[in-house]
């Protein structure tokens, strides 16, 4: 846990993928980027502080194109013998395995102490997938994406659209997530942050912090 100053917390922003929800194992698309160098760069997805160039995901992730120029893209560039419909399917069923339980409890005993948002560097497919499937994506008081953003963490922009939409500055926001690259940019904004790898640090944190 990084702490700023003394400031009170007023909202805590979650990470979705790694900490709310589960991932999949990713095989077909890991398996392509694994052994085709052309797999591996269409498949980058590395977002960084100062990037400005960016993978066909990355450029999925922050909506610069449409869920049917990517697949479409992916399908040609790699030779894939499947459905618009089918390659899509398999995007998101191969991706998001569940979620966490013991974190959506933890968001339940949350929701009526401290404003609550969340920040995914995701797509679209995944996003419409997401806000169908969980019902506790209503337990936000802000949800944010990054295809619909136009940024991605750790791009300072994601942060500030974080505090600016959250009606925050950055000593009252506590970011949650697994990625240490978003934490160090959360931090370096002015925010507390917390490294999630389980649920169980993450409830002791809370805690600690005095918000549980």
């Amino acid at each position: 846990m990084k702490k700023t100053d003394g400031t009170a917390i007023t909202l805590i922003c979650f990470d979705l993928g790694g900490v709310l929800i589960r991932l999949g194992s990713s095989a077909t698309f890991r398996s392509m980027a694994g052994v085709d160098a052309r797999a591996a760069s269409l498949l980058r997805d590395n977002f960084h502080r100062d990037q400005s160039d960016f993978s066909l995901l990355e450029s999925y992730q922050l909506g610069h194109i449409d869920s049917t120029a990517y697949f479409a893209t992916l399908r040609k560039e790699l030779r894939l013998d499947l459905s618009l419909e089918e390659l899509e399917a398999r995007f998101v069923r191969e991706c998001i395995a569940g979620d966490n339980a013991e974190c959506v409890d933890l968001l339940g005993r949350l929701r009526p102490l401290i404003k609550l948002a969340c920040f995914s560097n995701t797509c679209a497919a995944h996003w419409s997938y997401i806000l169908k499937t969980f019902p506790w994506m209503s337990w936000f008081d802000l949800s944010m994406a990054s295809h619909l953003e136009g940024h991605a963490k750790p791009q300072l922009q994601a942060f500030e659209a974080i505090c600016r939409k959250g009606l925050v500055r950055p000593a009252e926001c506590l970011f949650i997530d697994d990625r240490e690259a978003n934490i160090e940019g959360a931090a370096a904004m002015g925010m507390h942050t917390h490294l999630f790898r389980s649920a169980v640090e993450l409830r002791a944190a809370l805690q600690g912090l005095k918000i549980l």
